[in-house]
């Protein structure tokens, strides 16, 4: 295996494990989807400002049209970020997990299409089976009225699916219009773009009122699961295609559940066990196909 690869492949996992544990710091935050986006691109803002001027480098990107396409990208991550935990809000965390880990599907076809080529039936195959384990793993997807067709439902189901659609779109976009940009100066400027332009919807009254142990919740949130997780998955993008970084960044349902079991002591039944099995058996493949 190249040592490219091998490091990218490593630098995925560590993301995926650092992503995982979002449920367990915004767990209990009691803001919005909005508020709750603009604070961690503020706070993961100042990590990476931190970061470069202790190691003395710069924080500026190459050109002008560099910038235009970080912010274009940065812009499509916000709202990927408020649609993805909004659907969650209005219906439920199993609907809307299930709608929003439709991107591999999403991606694999719409990373050929970019490339002027079909995709891969495998890889559309494979893109379906992860579906499938998530779809296992949360336990209100089999429950008979979960699913029943109402307004909330219908919402959840819409807003994670177009969740879904924009992180495809960022992923497939990043390794093509700014591969060679640094992923931590990358990183640091979409973030900063998303927290500008999210400061007139932040509902600040809530955000006054959080308790000491929030403002903890939301520092670890915004430093480690955004600031160096996503700069982690930037960096893989560099290397990997977005079908990869889709396949196996699909084992954070599984990682979550599982850190959930051992910090939180939360139950996990047979079923999730299952299909996170199902969603791991993918990510291997393709760790082996990225080989």
């Amino acid at each position: 295996m190249p040592e490219n690869n091998r490091k990218a492949l490593a630098t995925l996992y560590l993301s995926a494990l650092l992503l995982s544990c979002n449920g367990l710091f915004a767990n209990g935050i009691p803001l919005n989807a909005t508020s709750l986006s603009q604070l961690r691109s503020v706070i993961a803002v100042l990590a990476l400002v931190v970061f470069y001027l202790i190691r003395k480098q710069t924080l500026t990107l190459p050109s002008g049209r560099d910038y235009l396409r970080t912010y274009f990208l940065g812009i499509l991550m916000g709202l990927h970020w408020i649609t993805f935990f909004a659907a969650m809000q209005v219906s439920s965390v199993a609907i809307g997990m299930v709608a929003i880990f439709s991107y591999p599907v999403i991606t694999v076809i719409l990373e050929p299409a970019l490339n002027k080529q079909l995709p891969k039936i495998s890889d559309i195959i494979a893109g379906l089976v992860v579906l499938l384990g998530i779809s296992i793993m949360v336990p209100e997807s089999n429950s008979s009225g979960s699913w029943q067709a109402n307004e909330t439902t219908l919402m959840g189901v819409g807003l994670g699916l177009i969740s879904a659609l924009l992180f495809s779109i960022r992923n497939t976009l990043q390794g093509r219009l700014i591969k060679n940009i640094d992923a931590g100066s990358s990183s640091l400027h979409q973030f900063l773009i998303i927290g500008l332009i999210l400061i007139p919807f932040v509902d600040w009254q809530a955000t006054s009122q959080l308790t000491t142990d929030n403002y903890i919740k939301l520092l670890v949130f915004g430093v480690v699961t955004t600031a160096l997780a996503h700069s982690l998955l930037v960096s893989a993008l560099r290397s990997l295609s977005a079908k990869s970084v889709a396949m196996i960044g699909c084992i954070q349902p599984p990682l979550g559940a599982l850190l959930a079991w051992l910090i939180l002591n939360e139950h996990v039944s047979l079923q999730v066990f299952f299909g996170g099995a199902i969603v791991l058996s993918v990510a291997l493949y393709e760790t082996w196909q990225s080989r």
